[in-house]
């Protein structure tokens, strides 16, 4: 695993631990508006071999977080080939003590909440099984299929055998609340896997917004004689065919939340035509 990381960031982001799977950031608290430090990590998890290598594998994952945990929040984001289609992530009916006449909880214990999640992806295997029950055991929460950009629970693997979800986000409880939104980019040639991305409030100091970055312009492309006719030529272009097509698919008559994904993907499908049949000139001063 690479990791690149801003070098205007460097002094609060550093590498605590790594291990043959993951590797652990952390990120100052006080950088990001927050009242604690986040510690997040990147893993790859390999698929399934045994069931005791995935159980060791995970366990081992569990352990980490747990102790992180108790030091501050905590994100996860990776390849785990876990399929988890079908299964709750937190634990149901846990808010009411009488539920655990047997085994009492605590009087500071805080319930899960039942929080509905997408996911076009239906199957499950066991690595599946087993980040769900991360998830109950330290309340963790998976960010696919549940925020703007991803509602529906895309799939972030495609190959020649089909199309999986194994790919996720996942943050602890109280950090689950400052998430703007979540996307799951479209496939592409580079990779088999799809590009997952978080946005979380307050994630850039004001004190550290660049006004070059609020205030400049893209530029604006000049129209010619023939721009027509290459324009419609590339919008034509399998690829462009193909794309427009899969969002078609996308579409959800019953379900807005992700009107503004797809506006934003058709958005550049039309540009990326409009790069090929016109010329385009940057702005080099800002407003």
């Amino acid at each position: 695993m690479l990791i690149f990381i801003k070098a205007k960031f460097k002094n609060v982001i550093s590498e605590i631990k790594q291990n043959n799977f993951s590797i652990w950031l952390k990120i100052d608290g006080t950088f990001l508006n927050l009242e604690k430090n986040i510690f997040l990590c990147f893993t790859y998890i390999k698929p399934y071999i045994n069931k005791d290598i995935s159980e060791l594998t995970f366990t081992k994952l569990e352990n980490d977080i747990s102790f992180f945990l108790s030091k501050g929040e905590v994100i996860l984001s990776g390849d785990f080939n876990a399929r988890t289609g079908g299964l709750n992530d937190f634990i149901q009916n846990d808010g009411v003590n009488d539920n655990f006449t047997d085994c009492p909880v605590p009087e500071d214990y805080t319930p899960d909440l039942p929080l509905e999640r997408n996911q076009l992806d239906q199957k499950n295997n066991l690595h599946g099984n087993l980040l769900v029950n991360i998830c109950k055991s330290s309340q963790m929460r998976i960010v696919n299929g549940r925020f703007l950009g991803d509602s529906l629970g895309y799939f972030t693997f495609y190959n020649s055998n089909g199309k999986s979800t194994v790919d996720y986000m996942l943050t602890s409880q109280n950090l689950f609340y400052t998430i703007n939104n979540f996307m799951v980019k479209p496939p592409t040639d580079l990779s088999d896997h799809c590009l997952i991305a978080l946005n979380i409030f307050n994630f850039k100091n004001s004190k550290e917004i660049d006004k070059e970055e609020l205030w400049s312009l893209p530029g604006k492309f000049k129209w010619a004689d023939q721009s027509k006719d290459i324009y419609i030529d590339a919008l034509l272009e399998e690829k462009s065919v193909e794309d427009i097509l899969s969002l078609n698919k996308l579409i959800d008559d019953n379900n807005f939340n992700d009107i503004d994904f797809l506006v934003n993907k058709t958005n550049e499908i039309y540009l990326e035509a409009a790069k090929k049949s016109v010329s385009f000139k940057a702005n080099l001063k800002n407003p």
